[in-house]
């Protein structure tokens, strides 16, 4: 019988030291440690030992300087916001080149045809 936690059906992908948030699934990294599973160390004397409040997969830049990298498809200070409409790619940077209604993809650029039309625009 479901139990009404779908959220809960998935494995934790974080190390042992990293705990996983019961909502979310990021990591909560050890000092030390930064990245979406821990897997980054951070650089000697950096303040990177609070948690790094990066999202959607981005993270806190090793520097230590408190910024986040945003995967493709996301953009603003801490990863939260996805790419406009139109634009697409690292730091939402590329512009869309799809015709007649065609969406494009925040992270790769491909179009997704609106009914009716084929082809790579």
């Amino acid at each position: 019988m479901d139990s009404g936690n779908e959220g809960c059906r998935l494995p934790c992908p974080c190390p042992p030291a990293a705990p996983c948030n019961a909502s979310t699934g990021a990591c909560h990294c050890p000092p030390g440690l930064t990245g979406p599973l821990c897997e980054v160390p951070c650089p000697e004397g950096t303040p990177c030992d609070s948690p790094c409040p990066c999202q959607n997969g981005g993270i806190c830049h090793p520097s230590g300087s408190n910024t986040c990298v945003c995967p493709h498809g996301w953009m603003g200070e801490i990863c939260s916001m996805p790419c406009p409409p139109g634009r697409f790619g690292p730091g939402c940077q590329g512009e869309c080149r799809c015709h007649n209604g065609g969406h494009c993809d925040p992270q790769g650029g491909q179009c997704q045809c609106a009914p009716g039309f084929t082809g790579e625009q």
